[in-house]
């Protein structure tokens, strides 16, 4: 019995260190792709998305060409966060909400759910190990530790 719970700590330990940091990192690349791709489609043919903005994408509380704009920033601004790992759980926010008023305002699909999981898993863990918010961590934690030992 000793061996199967060494075992099973072992395999626990290699998820830890390993599988959440590179499954992390892979929702975050699979989330920004998906909305990078879509502000690209709207910057490259502005007058189309602003008409779509009007006349299909009723946005609730916002006038269409805010919305347009806004949607527009979000979507190629927030990649760039997620890809690099940088304030991950606020960055996911306003794609978060983005999905949420896709869903329940313009189109229902499926996938917004999936969507909307990854993303939360993405507010609620952060961008993990392999990230840029974890590496400046590091330094400061290096930096501070250095420092109280050179006072020593």
């Amino acid at each position: 019995m000793d061996a199967i719970k060494k075992l099973y700590k072992l395999y626990i330990s290699i998820l830890t260190l390993i599988g959440a940091p590179i499954l992390l990192l892979v929702i975050r690349i699979y989330m920004a792709n998906i909305f990078w791709k879509s502000g690209v489609v709207k910057i490259s043919n502005w007058n189309s998305t602003v008409y779509l903005f009007f006349h299909e994408y009723k946005v609730p509380f916002l006038p269409s060409e805010i919305a347009a704009y806004l949607a527009t920033s979000i979507e190629l601004i927030v990649p760039i966060f997620l890809i690099l790992g940088i304030l991950t759980r606020l960055a996911a926010l306003p794609v978060f909400i983005m999905v949420i008023v896709i869903e329940f305002t313009f189109l229902e699909l499926e996938i917004h759910y999936f969507w909307m999981m990854a993303l939360a898993t993405l507010m609620v863990f952060g961008g993990g190990s392999i990230s840029l918010d974890r590496g400046i961590f590091w330094i400061i934690n290096f930096y501070k530790k250095y420092k109280r030992h050179e006072k020593a």
